[in-house]
């Protein structure tokens, strides 16, 4: 498994655990993270919209469905469950990794 590839896999390991420490050492201080609530820009805003979604959810189960790459940038599609009678929430994360750390996270639900 490449070096990158296992990253964006410990991406969704590590938000599915809500492990923010492991989270802020993947990610790039300049990270940017879009999804349809907002835009958030640099390391503590990102981690702070990540613990507010962790405070509402009690539990996140992630389900990769398929993973298409394009030189640094990576298409994901997941299900997610965020209760365990619940149904899946899909979504489609674009990835951009620089320099070993994520750098933007594009989150779309689909």
């Amino acid at each position: 498994m490449s070096p990158n590839l296992k990253l964006i896999k410990n991406y969704f390991l590590f938000f599915s655990k809500k492990n923010i420490n492991e989270l802020k050492n993947i990610f790039h201080k300049n990270i940017i993270l879009k999804d349809r609530e907002g835009t958030y820009k640099g390391l503590a805003s990102v981690i702070k919209k990540n613990n507010s979604i962790f405070l509402n959810f009690k539990k996140i189960k992630i389900k990769i469905v398929n993973i298409i790459k394009k030189n640094n940038i990576f298409c994901v599609q997941l299900k997610i469950f965020i209760n365990l009678n619940s149904k899946p929430i899909e979504v489609i994360d674009l990835i951009t990794i620089n320099n070993n750390k994520i750098k933007k996270i594009e989150a779309y639900r689909g």
